[in-house]
Parts: structure tokens; C-alpha cells; sequence
């Protein structure tokens, strides 16, 4: 499991009810959705199966056919939502305000329907 930012959950997938798994960070416990991503309650983080982890693997490619979620959507999709929603991140994943605060002003009016005027 490879830990995501939330809008890296397309879909609004439901959790299933009783199927949990270890949490990758933490060890505690974390619950699994549909789409076979996870999310900790202890640590607040949300996590995307990868290929070793078949048995989730396997809910997300199932999730993806009855959505229509197509390979484009994954990969492309949710990087253009983080950077037009100004969240701009660094290194280890840690938020960088400088590469946010070049698109921030900007995709924040598009999302709130301004225009910015010079």
C-alpha cells in the first residue's frame, strides 16, 4: 500500500463493512473501500493498494469497470485537481507554498468562478 492524498479517491467508494486491514505506518487499523484503497483512522491518511497487494488490487480494477474509471483518470486526473487546487507538494510528499502560490491565486477563482483582473 502506497500512501495518497484524498482526492486520489475517485468516486466516493464506500467502505465494506468488516473487512479492515494493518495500516502500513502505524499498525493499528485501517479500513478498506470498494475500490480496495484504505484509510486509517489513526493517523487520518488515505492509502492505494499496489500491485503486490492482489486481493485489493483486484476490488480496484473491479471498481474501476463498473465506474468507467479508465487508467487516464487514475494517472492524469487527480495530479491536474492537486495543482489547479493549488496543492503543490515537495519533497516526501511535505507541502511546498512556493510551487503552490504559482497556481493558487489562479485556480482558486476558476474553482470559485472569479476572474482575477491585472
Amino acid at each position: 500500500m502506497k500512501q495518497v492524498h484524498h482526492v486520489a479517491i475517485i468516486a466516493q467508494p464506500a467502505f465494506v463493512e468488516g473487512l479492515n486491514i494493518t495500516c502500513p505506518h502505524c499498525s493499528g487499523s485501517a479500513r478498506v473501500r470498494e475500490d480496495g484503497s484504505a484509510f486509517c483512522t489513526a493517523e487520518v491518511k488515505n492509502f492505494a493498494p499496489e500491485r503486490e497487494d492482489t486481493t485489493l488490487t483486484a476490488m480496484r480494477l473491479d471498481f474501476d469497470k463498473r465506474n468507467g474509471i479508465t487508467v487516464t483518470d487514475r494517472l492524469l486526473m487527480v495530479p491536474t485537481m492537486l495543482a489547479n487546487a493549488g496543492f503543490a507538494e515537495g519533497p516526501e510528499g511535505r507541502f511546498n507554498p512556493v510551487l503552490a502560490n504559482i497556481r493558487e491565486p489562479f485556480a482558486r477563482g476558476a474553482m470559485l468562478g472569479r476572474r482575477h483582473h491585472c
